[in-house]
């Protein structure tokens, strides 16, 4: 219950540390997503059911778990591309070893073309690296 409370804690901070007034990001995006998958090439990668990689979407920010650390960037969309308006790929604690958690974190990465689908209960990001498939948690 503890691990749950700091890492919300976390998320919020992140949100609020790149939080801005005009809003940049399409607002169907808005809200609570979890990852389920991460498909690159031939290999399928689904993140353990213990953890929740959770990505939270505000209207100016992307903040998101990754097993120990947590991220965020300030982000908007411009014809249905995620852009990490800073351009450095946001910011991170330092905790430890998200590796440690699920060897694929180091895979994540919420900026490039995306997609929803099923009455945008499904959230698909795509870049060079991979296709990020995403439900729709809390809106």
């Amino acid at each position: 219950m503890t691990t749950i409370f700091i890492r919300t804690t976390y998320l919020l901070i992140i949100t609020f540390i790149f939080s801005s007034v005009n809003p940049q990001v399409d607002k169907r995006l808005i809200g609570k997503w979890k990852l389920v998958k991460i498909v690159e090439d031939t290999l399928t990668m689904t993140p353990p059911d213990s953890v929740a990689f959770d990505l939270i979407i505000s209207e100016s920010t992307f903040s998101y778990y990754l097993g120990v650390n947590t991220c965020g960037f300030e982000a908007k969309t411009i014809k249905k591309t995620i852009i990490d308006t800073l351009g450095f790929g946001g910011l991170c604690t330092e905790a430890c070893c998200d590796e440690w958690v699920w060897k694929y974190s180091t895979k994540i990465n919420y900026t490039g073309t995306y997609e929803l689908k099923n009455r945008q209960k499904i959230l698909i990001i795509s870049n060079q690296e991979s296709d990020l498939y995403l439900k729709r948690v809390l809106k």
